[in-house]
């Protein structure tokens, strides 16, 4: 637990060019309460592979852009049964982020708030396919613009979404929202906006 920061770019906990790793039980919080509270993580992979985050509560908020868990260059890891709540006084707050070559991770049974002034988003995937995401409930709210559920992103591709609510508020909000996709299967999904 990290408590308040006022760092302009704090990690609860990050990995990078490695693999192996078991994230499980623990209780993360990313706090921020300054102008300058910018770029808060709870998890953060890079380049990591076969590894598990599984049961955290992780609670990330920022004047700018904070993320729950995120992905980059990220394969063959599972992601399950967190609880994330991504909040923030400005734009860009997101529950899990898989980009750049974030590829065949599974992402099932996470229940995610976030909010935001603009750009709430649940599950952003950019860059990032093959993966399988199931039985999550994500719920995203925005105050003066956008509440997303999930975004799959510029050359996001080949992945399958089933069996999860997407709860979303705001000016203007999406329960799915696809740009330069393709081939992404949705089954059983429930979507509130």
């Amino acid at each position: 637990d990290l408590g308040d920061t006022t760092l302009a770019s704090a990690y609860g906990i990050f990995a990078r060019e490695n693999k192996g790793h078991n994230i499980t039980n623990n209780t993360i919080n990313i706090m921020g309460t300054a102008a300058t509270s910018d770029y808060h993580y709870g998890i953060f992979f890079n380049s990591v592979t076969n590894s598990s985050i599984i049961s955290n509560n992780i609670t990330t908020s920022a004047e700018d852009s904070s993320a729950g868990i995120y992905l980059r260059s990220s394969n063959y890891s599972i992601i399950s049964g967190n609880i994330i709540n991504a909040t923030g006084t400005d734009d860009f707050n997101y529950g899990i982020v898989l980009i750049n070559s974030a590829w065949f991770n599974n992402v099932t049974y996470n229940n995610i708030t976030t909010s935001a002034n603009q750009f709430g988003v649940g599950l952003f995937l950019n860059k990032a396919s093959n993966n399988t995401l199931s039985d999550n409930i994500i719920t995203s709210t925005d105050v003066d613009n956008d509440g997303w559920g999930i975004v799959l992103y510029d050359d996001t591709d080949n992945n399958t979404i089933s069996n999860s609510k997407f709860i979303t508020g705001g000016v203007d909000s999406y329960g799915v929202a696809l740009q330069g996709a393709a081939d992404n299967y949705f089954i059983n999904v429930n979507i509130s906006a």
